[in-house]
């Protein structure tokens, strides 16, 4: 069982590490026992055999609590309805059950299996079920349907929220079908107005005091991020990015965790053959936390066993050795609670006097790099589907795939070719904008034009040149126009990257150089 310092007595949390599972909760009444999100039908078994060690049974359980629809958390309901056990849900989560659905989950298929809702609460109603009073609350966000309920209990009231909150000091998961921003924000705000005495939410368990995060929760809630908002504080961070000095240096920070328990997703296989993935059983876990320059590429890494404020202070020593020549470090990073404890405030106010923090908005995992371009990465080659008898065997995987994916990443480096292309475009009357979510080397110019043409000769003459240390262009193409703008940001660009040192310097014959497109750009994630 799992606890953690804002649970109570009556309340179990069991937490099986498997996939498609969500953080199953128990509650004891005087009359039987409550289990909210049974989770996944594969692992029907398994969550019985904890139920059992929480002191219950089948026989025991009197309803089951759905807070949303997805796989994670309601799959594997009608096995409890099959043993006439009442199912409680909302509206739309019962409808969903109702009809049976197929959704795509971490790509690929599973099915919720039709079943009936015997108990469909309205918002706000209260009801009894074990003997205890539960009052259900409609808290969309991470789904139109998501449903929060209010249990009184010996040591006070008890929220549980499913998706609308995890552990994070951000709220919420976003990227499920029907996610809302607005309205997971003004649920949170309705569900601080109830001021629960303890919160339980969908993956994993509360670790600090709930009055604190509900605090937070609800002055996020309260200001809230409008569009304008998001896109001023993005747009900041890109300008960090594009216009970085020479003594300073930026990074995109982000934490994996790396289960021994396979992820399953898709892979290879011969028509009409199901590939077996085994599993060891019981789950180990690690966590890396890591942060990708901003500029080159290049990755810095740390591992623990625990996800936690020393991991991210861990990961921030390593970052202050590795740029000791740098004044300032830009980390850019999402809002996990581990990034903005009273413990790193502490340690940044001691130590960390060089590093500045750049929270990204809300629901912004497309925005942080290193989450797309190595996490992702790191997972569909590493942790889906893999064979490793244990976790330190996962780990040498895990470093040899980060070894090579660094190579790669710093390969793709051009970030020093940015200032050229703005300098030029500004020379030539039509300044670029450029946009810093696109991959390293990736850059984009907005709008099409002088800016575009000298990012196409500029990409074409650095892929068809790369062994070259410098690069001359004719001064005949070098002519007031946009095309020899384009040409003069070329040259600048092809001069100011070197690849790769030269045992001789190159020849200084003119060159002509026509606009073409390059071979097609492999960025370094999908």
């Amino acid at each position: 069982m799992s606890s953690g310092e804002g649970q109570m007595r009556d309340v179990s949390s069991i937490e099986l590490d498997r996939p498609l599972q969500c953080t199953s909760h128990v509650v004891r009444g005087p009359a039987g026992m409550l289990l909210i999100d049974p989770g996944s039908a594969y692992w029907h078994d398994e969550l019985m055999t904890r139920i059992v060690q929480a002191g219950g049974s089948l026989e025991t359980i009197e309803a089951v609590l759905l807070t949303h629809c997805h796989v994670d958390h309601a799959h594997g309901a009608y096995l409890f309805g099959k043993h006439g056990i009442d199912l409680v849900a909302g509206a739309y989560t019962a409808d969903v059950l109702r009809r049976g659905a197929r959704q795509m989950w971490y790509e690929y298929p599973n099915h919720i299996v039709a079943t009936d809702v015997n108990v469909v609460p309205g918002d706000g109603q209260v009801f009894t079920a074990a003997g205890l009073t539960v009052r259900a609350l409609h808290t969309p966000g991470h789904t139109p349907g998501c449903v929060s309920y209010l249990i009184d209990l010996d040591d006070g009231q008890a929220a549980f929220t499913g998706d609308l909150l995890n552990g994070g000091s951000h709220p919420g998961w976003a990227g499920s079908d029907g996610f809302s921003v607005e309205q997971s924000l003004a649920s949170i705000t309705r569900l601080s107005e109830a001021s629960p005495a303890a919160l339980y939410w969908g993956h994993g368990v509360l670790d600090e005091p709930p009055a604190d995060w509900l605090d937070r929760a609800a002055r996020l809630g309260r200001l809230g991020w409008s569009r304008r908002a998001k896109n001023r504080r993005l747009s900041m961070i890109r300008r960090l990015v594009t216009t970085l000095p020479d003594d300073q240096a930026a990074v995109w920070e982000d934490e994996a965790d790396i289960d021994l328990n396979p992820r399953i997703g898709p892979d290879w296989m011969l028509p009409g053959q199901q590939r077996r993935v085994e599993t060891p059983g019981q789950n180990v876990k690690r966590y890396l936390a890591g942060a990708m320059d901003a500029t080159s590429g290049q990755l810095t890494y740390v591992r623990g066993e625990r996800k936690d404020s020393g991991l991210f202070i861990k990961l921030l020593e390593t970052l202050l050795k590795r740029y000791a020549g740098k004044r300032l470090i830009h980390v850019i990073l999402d809002n996990y609670r581990i990034h903005s404890s009273r413990r790193v405030q502490a340690w940044l106010a001691d130590q960390g006097r060089r590093i500045r923090l750049h929270f990204l908005p809300p629901y912004c995992p497309d925005d942080n790099r290193i989450e797309r371009c190595v996490w992702r990465e790191l997972h569909q080659n590493v942790t889906y589907n893999h064979a490793c008898e244990d976790i330190d065997e996962l780990l040498e995987e895990a470093a040899r795939f980060l070894r090579r994916l660094d190579r790669r990443l710093r390969s793709q480096g051009l970030s020093p070719l940015r200032k050229a292309i703005w300098i030029t475009n500004r020379q030539a009357g039509r300044a670029a904008q450029f946009d810093a979510r696109q991959p390293q080397g990736a850059v984009e110019a907005q709008p099409a034009g002088p800016g575009m043409l000298s990012w196409f000769v500029c990409r074409s003459l650095l892929w068809r040149n790369r062994s070259k240390r410098a690069l001359t262009c004719s001064a005949d193409a070098l002519a007031p126009t946009p095309t020899g703008a384009a040409m003069r940001c070329a040259s600048a660009m092809a001069t100011a990257v070197a690849p790769r040192p030269a045992t001789r310097q190159a020849p200084r014959s003119n060159a002509t150089v026509e606009p073409m497109m390059s071979p097609r750009w492999r960025p370094a994630s999908a």
